[in-house]
């Protein structure tokens, strides 16, 4: 935003704040939480602004022309993963919005927050974490760590008998 106002004429700055607001808004599509989100449209949960939102998915194309250089001239420009990364999530929310509301389901829209790897990657942070020093655990300790994130803490408190007896 602040390029388009220190910059007013200069083309190649306001194409790169329309480019930076493009990327801005694809991360509050791929990063909702929730139904509605308070900062924008394209925030809220997949599917209840749709048109917007998809909008927003579908200029994300623009990525698949960026290429790499190559290093030495006789090399082909490749994409980085992230790239792949931004252009599959992108195709794959709204393939997987299309499929699950022509099922006739309830499902009005998406937390796609739930949908990307950041779940995941917090799961193996505490999985490593439960091993304070040895991060990298071999099947077994996994398996070990994975049932202490299966119960309580005080998973004893259930599993006692009532204080009070009743007559």
């Amino acid at each position: 935003m602040s390029l388009r106002l220190l910059f007013p004429l200069e083309e190649d700055s306001q194409n790169v704040a329309n480019f930076v607001d493009l990327i801005h808004s694809w991360f509050d599509v791929m990063n909702s939480h929730g139904p509605y989100s308070s900062k924008s449209d394209v925030g809220s949960g997949f599917g209840k602004y749709l048109e917007k939102q998809k909008k927003v998915l579908v200029d994300t194309k623009i990525i698949s022309s960026m290429r790499q250089r190559p290093v030495t001239s006789n090399k082909k420009t490749k994409l980085k993963p992230y790239h792949k990364g931004i252009i599959i999530s992108s195709k794959s929310l709204i393939n997987l919005h299309g499929h699950l509301t022509s099922q006739n389901t309830p499902i009005e829209y998406i937390l796609s927050t739930r949908c990307n790897q950041d779940i995941i990657e917090k799961f193996f942070s505490r999985i490593r974490g439960i091993g304070r020093f040895h991060q990298h655990p071999n099947s077994v300790e996994f398996m070990d760590r994975f049932r202490i994130q299966l119960y309580p803490i005080h998973h004893n408190l259930l599993l006692q008998p009532p204080l009070l007896n009743i007559n």
